[in-house]
């Protein structure tokens, strides 16, 4: 009787879980912007969960400040508090629009560097990219 107390109590917790998202990174790249002084993160995020997620910081070694821009094609950019990655759906961070920014480098970046950011997500947690720059 212990056992199946046991077993129900698991399957109870289980299902109050909730879902984590599951996030996948593609087309990880970085420009060189604003005369060598920022570098711009580009990637594609998908959420592949039944819940949408949202990337609310970064962090690299290689730069003082990091913002998360919103943007739009217009090219008016201003820091935003995070970037919503709906349920099982992609937000694409590129040119104009939503984008990662690396500010105050430690050094001047140059075409063919890796860098490492770590990106937060509300859900999925952390995870690790490493966009070579253009």
């Amino acid at each position: 009787m212990k056992k199946i107390i046991a077993i129900a109590f698991a399957i109870l917790v289980i299902a109050a879980s909730p879902a984590f998202a599951e996030i996948k990174i593609t087309n990880v790249v970085a420009e060189i912007e604003d005369g060598g002084r920022e570098v711009a993160v580009f990637m594609t995020i998908t959420n592949t969960s039944e819940d949408p997620d949202v990337l609310y910081s970064a962090k690299t070694g290689d730069a003082k400040e990091i913002k998360i821009m919103s943007g739009n094609m217009g090219g008016d950019h201003s820091a935003a508090s995070g970037i919503g990655i709906p349920a099982k759906g992609s937000t694409e961070l590129k040119e104009g629009a939503a984008h990662i920014a690396l500010e105050e480098l430690a050094s001047p970046p140059k075409s063919g560097d890796t860098l490492e950011v770590i990106l937060f997500f509300e859900e999925a947690g952390k995870i690790t990219v490493k966009p070579t720059i253009k």
